[in-house]
C-alpha cells in the first residue's frame, strides 16, 4: 500500500486518503496494510513483480450492518475498468458477509469517483456536515426491509 500511495501523483493521493502528503501516515498505513477480517476485507491487484497497482477494501461500522469503503487505483491504470472490477467483486463480498448497506464519504470534486458510484448503483447525495464532501450509499439487499 505504501507503493502504490507513494508512486501515485499527489492529487490521486488527495482524492483518496485526503492528504497530499508523499507518504502516509503510519498509523493509516499500519491499519491498511494489516485489516482485522473480522471486520474489514481488501483486494490487492498486483503484477508480476508484485507491484501494487489498486488496491479496494470495506471496514465495518460499529453497527456491523454497513461499512465504508476505499479504493485507489495507479494513475497510470485510471480510466480503464479496473475500479469497477475490484468494487463489483468488494460489493459481492459485502452482500455475501451480511452488510446491508455499503458507503463512502467522496470529495465533490472527485468527478471521476462520483461517476463511479453511480454507474455501481450507489445513490450519491451531498454530505450533511461538509459542502465539500458527497456521500454515497449503495443497499446491498434492496429487496429486503430494514430494520
Amino acid at each position: 500500500m505504501a507503493r502504490l500511495a507513494a508512486a501515485q501523483s499527489e492529487e490521486s493521493r488527495y482524492r483518496r486518503f485526503m492528504t497530499r502528503l508523499p507518504v502516509l501516515p503510519a498509523a493509516l498505513l499500519a491499519r491498511l496494510c494489516r485489516p482485522d477480517y473480522r471486520r474489514e476485507f481488501a483486494l490487492l491487484l498486483h503484477d508480476d513483480a508484485h507491484t501494487p497497482l489498486a488496491t479496494a477494501g470495506y471496514s465495518a461500522d460499529a453497527c456491523l450492518h454497513t461499512c465504508e469503503f476505499g479504493i485507489s487505483v495507479a494513475d497510470t491504470l485510471q480510466g480503464k475498468g479496473i475500479g469497477k472490477l475490484l468494487m463489483q467483486r468488494l460489493i459481492n463480498r459485502a452482500r455475501a458477509h451480511g452488510y446491508r448497506h455499503m458507503r463512502a464519504e467522496i470529495l465533490g470534486d472527485n468527478h471521476a469517483m462520483h461517476k463511479l458510484a453511480l454507474a455501481l448503483g450507489f445513490t450519491v447525495r451531498p454530505h450533511p456536515e461538509d459542502a465539500r464532501m458527497l456521500t454515497a450509499t449503495l443497499a446491498l439487499h434492496p429487496s429486503e426491509h430494514d430494520s
